[in-house]
Formats: structure tokens, sequence, C-alpha cells
């Protein structure tokens, strides 16, 4: 797959590489491949699953990844991921979306930077019960489901591209 330029970011090239970062971390952590259907624009405010998970990001690229699943789903997830039986791993299962989350967040950013893209990202945010409806205003959102042996996983991207006149505010970590 080709990777977008700095000059020539669009949006399906950010979203692809997003989709590749999930499924390769999954096939990684999970040892199993999940299959993505195409992207489709999501329309009104985001309605959160069970568990969803936030991730924002930063730079030449702003808004946020937003990555939603059914209790039992994530539950079954984390009971893979720590060999443990689900009903020892559901107590874990917010907390390992957040994590898996913000993996993916990493990876494609790191993809985003062997682009030439400036990004960083922000520390999960979890949304836990389903129905909370979050917006993300004047950002278009695209969705991508990604299948798994242990059911669907939402990926949703709310991001827009920094208008290049645009100043970057620089941060200082302590």
């Amino acid at each position: 797959m080709a990777e977008p330029s700095r000059a020539a970011s669009q949006p399906a090239e950010v979203v692809a590489l997003f989709v590749t970062a999930a499924q390769d971390v999954l096939h990684q952590e999970l040892g199993s491949f999940p299959s993505a259907n195409a992207p489709t624009m999501a329309d009104g405010p985001y309605r959160a699953h069970a568990i969803t998970a936030l991730v924002g990001v930063v730079g030449d690229l702003r808004g946020a990844l937003v990555l939603g699943l059914a209790e039992s789903t994530a539950t079954a997830l984390a009971a893979q991921l720590l060999s443990t039986p689900p009903e020892e791993a559901a107590a874990l299962a917010p907390s390992g979306i957040a994590e898996l989350a913000n993996v993916i967040a990493g990876h494609a950013c790191t993809a985003l930077a062997h682009a030439g893209l400036t990004v960083d990202i922000s520390p999960p945010t979890l949304i836990l019960g389903a129905g909370s409806q979050v917006t993300t205003v004047h950002t278009a959102r695209q969705r991508v489901e990604l299948t798994t042996p242990w059911g669907p996983i939402e990926l949703q991207l709310a991001l827009s591209a920094l208008p290049s006149s645009s100043p970057r505010t620089e941060r200082s970590v302590p």
C-alpha cells in the first residue's frame, strides 16, 4: 500500500494506515488477522458501545481514534490476551481495550511519521456503558468494522488536516 505524502495526504490513505495498524496490532497481540469492511461515513453523533476507548491525535492531523466493542467482545479479547478464563479477564477488559486503542494509534502514528506527517497521541480515555453520545463537531467520521473470532470491533476516525498556514502549538514535556 502506498503511504500518503505530506503534500497529498488524502483521508482515504490516512484511514487505510489506521486500519492496517489495527489489523497488524490485533494480529500481533491475538494471533488472528481481522478482516475489515470498506470505510463508510458515520452520520450523527457517535453512540458509545459498552466499552469505548478514545485516543486523541494532534499535530499535522487533529482529531480522534475511537474503538468500540460489546462487553462480551472486550472480555473475550482480554481473556485471549491474558490467557485466562473470561470470568477472570472481565475486570481487566476496559483497561486492556484502552491500551489496545493506544497501541493501534501509536502504530498508525509511526506509519504517518514515515509518510512525513508529524502527529502525536494523547493517553486513551474510556467511556463505559453503551449509548452515550459523543460528537466530533465539524469533523467527519469514517467507520470501519473489524471482524475477529471474538466479535466485531468498531473503529472510527474523526481526523482533519491542520491547514498549512496554521501555526503548530509546540508543547514541552517535563
